[in-house]
């Protein structure tokens, strides 16, 4: 079966990648296809296995926006104005969520939200992995235009970060008002405690109870309705 060759959601152009650390890149393809990234005058190899392939990085430092190159004999995909830097994951409920152009002063703040050190990703909104359901997201660069959907506690965290770093800033966008907070928790933390295993062990049956769900076609429909309610 061809695949067509595709980078994960996660790269796009202007995004940012952790300075000063190897970095993974990956994705999908056609099984057997070698797959060559280029970075920077630096190159990696790997062939797709399973209709995956990855490639690591060494570190690379704080420089001129790049492009990330990924090819195969077949075809090539062109990430244009990657920057390295400093990478922070904004995760959380609510507070954390609410964005920019709902915060006080917000017009005078957007107005003033031009910042090319600082871009963003917005993770999507998906409470489960569902297969053929795929949500896209790009990586955006701070603009008056673009500022008003990051989370503002990011935004003015990030912009302190830049007045005092002066190095680009990446802000991953995740987070989801209302959701439990055992969802912000490493499994292993959840495990480990006697109290909290419980979130793992409901997640565990709940998700094994979907995919027999979906496994059993005789199942009535009106069954499957009353379940997921």
């Amino acid at each position: 079966m061809t695949n067509p060759l595709m980078l994960d959601p996660l790269f796009s152009d202007h995004m940012v990648i952790q300075r000063d650390k190897s970095f993974l890149v990956w994705g999908t393809g056609t099984d057997g296809h070698r797959v060559t990234v280029t970075c920077r005058g630096v190159s990696g190899y790997a062939e797709v296995h399973e209709g995956q392939w990855s490639v690591t990085f060494p570190a690379m430092g704080i420089g001129e926006a790049c492009e990330l190159v990924v090819e195969t004999a077949e075809s090539t995909i062109t990430l244009v104005d990657v920057v390295f830097g400093d990478v922070w994951l904004a995760g959380g409920q609510s507070n954390m969520e609410w964005p920019l152009k709902s915060s006080d002063q917000a017009e005078q703040a957007i107005a003033a939200a031009n910042v090319p050190l600082l871009r963003f990703y917005e993770v999507p909104k998906l409470a489960y992995e569902q297969e053929g359901v795929h949500l896209p997201s790009l990586w955006k660069t701070c603009t008056p235009e673009t500022a008003g959907d990051i989370s503002a506690v990011a935004y003015y965290y990030a912009r302190g970060l830049i007045d005092s770093e002066q190095v680009p800033i990446g802000i991953i966008d995740c987070n989801w008002g209302g959701t439990s907070a055992s969802c912000w928790v490493s499994e292993e933390v959840l495990e480990t405690d006697e109290e909290l295993s419980i979130y793992t062990k409901e997640f565990t049956e709940e998700k094994s109870g979907r995919c027999s769900e979906r496994r059993s076609s005789k199942r009535p429909i009106m069954f499957r309705l009353r379940q997921s309610g």
